[in-house]
């Protein structure tokens, strides 16, 4: 069960949970920002390179404005341990070829409630 918003410029895929997680380490889910990704990306081409990490809820596509120089994704996985781990094996790659000589910047998005200390702002 897959539902495609469209919203302006921006593009995001909701990916419907399969019922709560018992393996816990996540609650509310983990996002990442995913930048820079190719203009004109759809959800699911960002998606791809995510998935065996562990199970995404959603994928949000934004494409280039005043306030942002590069289109970027936000890539919301169920479990924090997942998305860590997606963060530290894709970071620094080159996922889209059509990007030449620009390597992929993998982050944690500090979310309302995040206890982490490893905040970049204060």
């Amino acid at each position: 069960n897959k539902k495609n918003k469209k919203s302006g410029g921006n593009v995001d895929i909701m990916i419907a949970p399969e019922g709560p997680s018992s393996s816990g380490g996540g609650g509310a889910g983990c996002t990442l920002k995913v930048s820079p990704i190719p203009e004109g990306s759809i959800p699911q081409a960002v998606a791809i390179h995510f998935e065996d990490f562990g199970k995404l809820l959603k994928v949000q596509v934004f494409g280039r404005s005043e306030k942002n120089q590069t289109a970027y994704a936000l890539v919301t996985f169920d479990r924090k341990v997942d998305a860590d781990k997606a963060a530290g094996t894709l970071t620094k790659k080159y996922l889209f070829p059509q990007i030449r000589g620009r390597k992929t910047q993998v982050s944690r998005v500090a979310s309302p409630g995040d206890d982490d200390d490893d905040e970049e702002e204060e």
